[in-house]
């Protein structure tokens, strides 16, 4: 099995079949009738594709962690164990890591890599081991790799009666990935990793005084220059793993995974609760479940619901066991004087304010299963 490592900069793929040509990765190709097909016609199809896709991920999707790859300590001093994930590569690539890897963070085989997907052991070529910097991080990496796969005999010509010496090739390209122990971070990495805030996807750059063009675009993100993810910062003493950090540099990809919607009134109004009222989950569970929606908020307790502060131990008691459809019965001035009764000084004010959060909030919850 060989190893094919794709140093692509900006996605180039690690077989271009058109060689010379600046946009081969831009071109399919055009089949008509008659046309002898070579293996360089197929395969380009198959560059063209896989580079689209790339760019894809990489332009609109950006790149990191999904989900998963979470790395823990080892049952054998010195060594992690890298639990199967999800990661989307610099260049665009998908890395899948299908099975738990346990790294030996003081080992690494010829290529400088201390794990890899797919790799045959070398029996006259094994791991050695490495004195890491003690005292100071290092950075557990991923990167995407491809190895050929699946050797085959072919003839050396086309035209003898098979009798020939055959020559061996490669007929599979398998995805696959390489784990590696950095001294330095890669120059995609900052030392302080901190993510874009929110309105980033959604906003435009500060048009410039200077600026005599009358469109301030978003730009295109340039290619990035290294392969590498980090999992974790890794703080060795000697061959023992001091400290464990998979918060610093961890870079994760926003998802859609778990978001979903449904159709119908019910489903609707009940996401409306979600929403715009912090009703607890268990409250929320009887909802999803129940055939009258208006019976079931009208039953609900008041406990169920948080006003913004909290409901605090004073206020649970007084509340408990009273619903929303009884509160509603009640206009605010009455329930509030109901629910704090006997309450003077201080602890009446913060008593009084979120007894009237409250009544607000059952009010809203009302409002919004009747619209």
């Amino acid at each position: 099995m060989t190893t094919i490592t794709t140093g692509c900069g900006c996605g180039a793929s690690s077989v271009v079949p058109t060689a010379g040509h600046s946009g081969a990765a831009g071109e399919r190709t055009r089949y008509y009738p008659r046309q002898v097909v070579q293996a360089a016609d197929l395969t380009q199809d198959q560059v063209y594709f896989r580079e689209r896709m790339r760019r894809h991920n990489r332009m609109l999707h950006g790149w990191g962690i999904v989900c998963g790859v979470r790395v823990r300590l080892g049952s054998e001093p010195g060594t992690v164990v890298v639990e199967p994930g999800y990661v989307m590569g610099p260049f665009g690539d998908e890395i899948t890591v299908d099975d738990e890897v346990v790294v030996d963070l003081a080992a690494q085989d010829p290529a400088g890599d201390a794990a890899s997907g797919c790799a045959d052991p070398d029996p006259w070529c094994a791991d050695v081991k490495v004195a890491r910097p003690s005292g100071r991080p290092v950075y557990l990496a991923i990167a995407y790799t491809e190895h050929a796969c699946r050797p085959v005999t072919v003839t050396s010509s086309g035209c003898g009666c098979g009798c020939e010496p055959g020559a061996c090739e490669y007929s599979r390209i398998r995805d696959s990935w390489r784990i590696r122990v950095l001294s330095e971070l890669p120059s995609t990495y900052p030392a302080h990793l901190v993510g874009p805030g929110t309105r980033e996807p959604f906003s435009c750059p500060p048009r410039s005084p200077e600026s005599h063009s009358g469109c301030e675009c978003p730009q295109c993100s340039p290619c990035p220059t290294e392969p590498w993810v980090i999992l974790a910062d890794i703080v060795l003493d000697g061959a023992t793993v001091k400290s464990l950090d998979c918060d610093s540099h961890r870079r994760y990809v926003a998802s859609f995974r778990n978001f979903f919607y449904t159709c119908g009134e019910r489903s609707y109004k009940v996401q409306r609760l979600r929403d715009e009222i912090a009703l607890s989950d268990a409250a929320l569970g009887r909802l999803t479940r129940v055939d009258n929606l208006e019976d079931a908020v009208g039953g609900l307790k008041l406990a169920d619901l948080q006003p913004e502060r909290g409901i605090g131990a004073g206020l649970r008691e007084r509340v408990a066991g009273i619903s929303v459809a009884e509160a509603r019965s009640q206009s605010r001035a009455e329930f509030i004087a109901r629910v704090t009764t006997g309450v003077h000084g201080a602890a009446a004010e913060s008593l009084v304010d979120s007894a009237g959060e409250l009544w607000d909030k059952s009010a809203r919850l009302w409002r919004i299963v009747r619209e």
